[in-house]
């Protein structure tokens, strides 16, 4: 199994297969790079940049292509997710407002680059500055949105309304990632909790 990797030293890797010697893809410092995320079907990375609203997209070879969506505002979180099907989703919240307030206005978006359009799904305008947020996306499109300081993780469904899966989660959760058995994984200063949502291992 293929797998892309952001390296502590700021570069892009591609491995081949498990302990292979990988490929540099890039250096991410070229870029500013704010979030990665991996198509599971065809391996292609898709990034997020710090700087403008394109988004970059890599094979093994590198970059192949800048593509470009136009955003509600200029983001100051961009944090992609790509479903099974090859479809992007965006968290964002805007950058004018992020650091001073009173409200700062943040988005969840489906991605159609063909015509650097962004759909909104949902917004979640947030009383206050700093708030910070997570997405992914599983196979089936299913999406995870972890908003936080108010500590909730919400599942988004491709089809019926969106639900609170977890709330009252710790002050400081960030990571957020889920596995090919729908478990998901939060990171917090007390360590990494795990829920589990089948038989898997």
């Amino acid at each position: 199994m293929s797998t892309t990797t952001l390296s502590a030293d700021n570069r892009l890797h591609y491995y081949t297969t498990p302990g292979a010697q990988p490929y540099l893809l890039d250096t991410s410092t070229e870029y500013e790079i704010l979030s990665l995320d991996i198509d599971p079907n065809t391996s292609t990375a898709y990034a997020t940049l710090s700087t403008s609203q394109r988004i970059l997209v890599f094979d093994w070879q590198g970059l192949v292509e800048k593509e470009y969506a136009i955003l509600p505002r200029a983001p100051q979180e961009y944090d992609l997710a790509v479903d099974g099907s090859g479809q992007l989703y965006a968290y964002m919240s805007e950058k004018g407002r992020y650091l001073t307030g009173p409200w700062v206005d943040r988005y969840l978006l489906k991605l159609i680059l063909p015509q650097a359009k962004a759909e909104l799904i949902e917004s979640y305008p947030f009383k206050g500055s700093r708030p910070t947020g997570s997405l992914v996306a599983e196979p089936d499109g299913t999406l995870w949105l972890l908003l936080m300081p108010e500590g909730q993780l919400l599942r988004i469904p491709q089809e019926g309304k969106i639900e609170v899966f977890a709330q009252n989660l710790p002050v400081g959760t960030a990571g957020l990632a889920v596995n090919l058995y729908g478990d998901i994984f939060l990171t917090t200063p007390g360590g990494v909790y795990r829920f589990y949502r089948s038989e898997g291992p």
